[in-house]
């Protein structure tokens, strides 16, 4: 949450106060440090923090390809991962989860749209769908 606050301050400040753009990045990278060691890729915590790092990426810090990796990595590491969701745990979380990658997809597409990334061509995923703005986790 630290990381998305500064990531809003940065957006009203950008040219008079910097170092939220700084202390945002600070946030973001010690969040996916901690949620990678000790969440599963499938997560919706772990999705919605990599959604959202990966927008601040985009937006904030004008890193067109680091927003794409980071919300890919996520991605891909989630549908690798659906199959082993514990049954209990899958139909409760699997909402949250399909929305959160449904959001990543969607903004991998958008960023994409004009760009000619590598791999983003998965023909036989259901998840494909055409954005029409770009996406967040919902706070």
């Amino acid at each position: 949450m630290a990381g998305d606050h500064y990531r809003y301050l940065a957006e009203i400040f950008k040219t008079t106060k910097p170092e939220y753009t700084k202390k945002g990045q600070e946030a973001y990278v010690k969040a996916k440090e901690m949620v990678t060691k000790y969440l599963p890729t499938t997560h919706p915590l772990r999705l919605g923090l990599m959604l959202n790092y990966s927008v601040y990426e985009h937006e904030i810090k004008q890193n067109k390809e680091l927003a794409c990796k980071v919300a890919k990595e996520a991605f891909d590491a989630a549908i690798r991962d659906l199959e082993s969701v514990d049954e209990r745990c899958a139909t409760r979380l699997y909402k949250d989860e399909a929305l959160i990658m449904q959001l990543l997809r969607d903004n991998l597409h958008l960023w994409t749209a004009n760009g000619n990334m590598e791999d983003m061509d998965d023909s036989d995923d259901e998840r494909r769908a055409t954005p029409s703005k770009q996406a967040q986790a919902p706070q």
